[in-house]
């Protein structure tokens, strides 16, 4: 397995570490960080950091504590930023590093020259941001993210650096979905997060009645909170209707009850399309509710939000739903994309969208399966299936649905899939279907495609993606501005001026 950046460096490569890594080595200061790079030809690892936030602590007390983390880190020049102050003098606990100051003038720094801070001044926190020995950005990933992604990032940073191909991955590291090459996530405005403080205060704050458009605009503010109170209270609004709410943690109105049609449901619609745009991952157990009964338009919006929302914990609950979703193809189609959404290694879901993507009596089944796929782990059984529906006079061999039975649809959602993945291995496919592809849409899309496995933002996928799925909700939260969704924006931007804290990882938030 490659552990080592040097492996890919131009330098020769460093001694093994000793069995107990040392933690991460912070640079003193970003101009001592450019200075150092620059002699030894090293890339920049920026860690953008806040205090009192699930997805910043879990990046501060396990990620960055990983041992494969602290060994990559070992050959690359490290930079914490974070704004707070955890100690008077001295080292600072959270961190490591000389002292609080230290990362107090290194957030400024890279605040200045990095980052894109909203007109607010607020900085998207945890980021993590890799910088050529100039200064110059190589990649960087928003939000939340995993050990698994963070060492894929170090090794994709090196090898872009070192200027060769990294094709053949052989380490464990997972591809983020939020990847952004040779940029950095342009923040919207917006107020600071949530604080434990702050959900307290507005769960009070709404036990107390009041106006009701006030009400649903705190609750949409307590709804990026990933404080247990504050999902509690969320979960009773939506049982009693979506709306306001009155004495938080009652009004247990049954599974999936306390609506009465009308207005009720086209409210707890609303909130949970907003969870699943703007909640911390958490908010699946909300969402779970109201995902198998209830109004149709609810349902539909549950589970959407599931899928927005990635959390792996969801799955197990979305393999049922799918076995009871049979005669219901509208819904069947949007549990099997949250499927693709959480599944990502899971034998038994791979097999269940495969199985999905032949549907010989149902094209819809087929195309959302198709674009469901694109979000697992690379498999020579999804790729043989992916390339049969996007080319199937091609590769008419691999099929299981005749060619002639393959929709446009499906053909574009098998396109949108490879870009969805990305994936490297997809561009010479893409390529040769941009070369000899008359349909222009599908030539869109395959280009589109190909933006996406450059480094682009998913939203260049979304007018095909909803298109090949008939979608009738958009996926904000993954593709960006969608079909007349609330807070219309571009992937990577809160919606509605309103900051959010829920990722793939855990909570995610903003720093002020």
């Amino acid at each position: 397995m490659l552990r080592s950046l040097a492996l890919l460096a131009v330098s020769a490569a460093a001694p093994l570490l000793p069995a107990s890594v040392a933690d991460v080595q912070w640079s003193p200061s970003f101009e001592d960080a450019l200075e150092v790079a620059a002699s030894e030809e090293k890339v920049i690892f920026i860690a953008v950091n806040m205090d009192g936030e699930r997805a910043n602590d879990q990046m501060a007390g396990k990620v960055y504590k990983d041992r494969d983390i602290k060994e990559l880190a070992a050959e690359t020049v490290n930079l914490i930023a974070s704004a707070d102050r955890h100690r008077k003098s001295g080292k600072c606990p959270r961190f490591g590093c000389e002292s609080c100051e230290q990362h107090r003038f290194v957030d400024i720094a890279v605040r200045e020259q990095i980052l894109k801070p909203s007109a607010t001044g607020a900085v998207i926190a945890p980021q993590h941001v890799f910088c050529k020995p100039d200064g110059s950005v190589i990649l960087s990933v928003p939000y939340g993210i995993s050990a698994s992604e963070l060492e894929w990032c170090f090794h994709e940073a090196a090898a872009i650096q070192a200027g060769v191909e990294l094709a053949d991955r052989s380490h464990s590291g997972r591809r983020p979905r939020r990847l952004i090459v040779g940029d950095v996530a342009q923040l919207g405005g917006g107020d600071g997060p949530v604080t434990r403080d702050e959900a307290l205060e507005l769960i009070a704050t709404l036990k107390k009645g009041g106006n009701g458009g006030e009400q649903r605009e705190m609750i949409r503010r307590l709804a990026t909170s990933d404080e247990p109170e504050a999902r509690e209270y969320v979960l009773s609004v939506l049982r009693a209707g979506g709306g306001s709410a009155r004495g938080g943690g009652g009004g247990r109105g049954g599974r999936g009850g306390g609506g009465r049609g009308g207005n009720s449901d086209r409210e707890r619609g609303q909130l949970l399309r907003w969870i699943g745009e703007q909640s911390p991952a958490s908010y699946w157990e909300v969402c779970v509710e109201f995902a198998d009964s209830g109004a149709e338009e609810v349902k539909q919006e549950a589970i959407v939000a599931l899928e927005q929302l990635g959390a792996e914990d969801s799955l197990s609950v979305l393999m049922k739903a799918l076995r009871r979703s049979g005669s219901e193809p509208e819904r069947q189609k949007n549990v099997l994309r949250a499927i693709g959404s959480v599944a990502r290694d899971d034998r038994k879901a791979r097999s269940a969208l495969l199985k999905a993507s032949v549907d010989r009596k149902q094209p819809l089944i087929r195309a959302n399966a198709l674009i469901a796929l694109g979000w697992l782990d690379a498999d020579d059984d999804v790729a043989d299936r992916l390339k049969a529906a996007a080319m199937p006079a091609v590769h008419g061999d691999l099929a299981k649905v005749d060619a002639e039975e393959v929709t446009e649809e499906e053909r574009l959602g098998a396109v949108v899939a490879m870009g969805i993945s990305r994936q490297p291995e997809w561009k010479p496919f893409l390529e040769q279907l941009v070369s000899s592809e008359e349909e222009p849409a599908l030539k869109e899309a395959a280009q589109a495609s190909l933006s996406v496995l450059s480094g682009k933002p998913y939203a260049g996928l979304r007018s095909f993606l909803e298109t090949a799925g008939s979608d009738e909700i958009p996926r904000e939260r993954l593709f960006g501005r969608g079909r007349g969704g609330p807070g219309d924006r571009e992937e990577g931007e809160r919606e509605g001026g309103r900051p959010g804290r829920g990722g793939d990882e855990g909570g995610e938030g903003e720093d002020g």
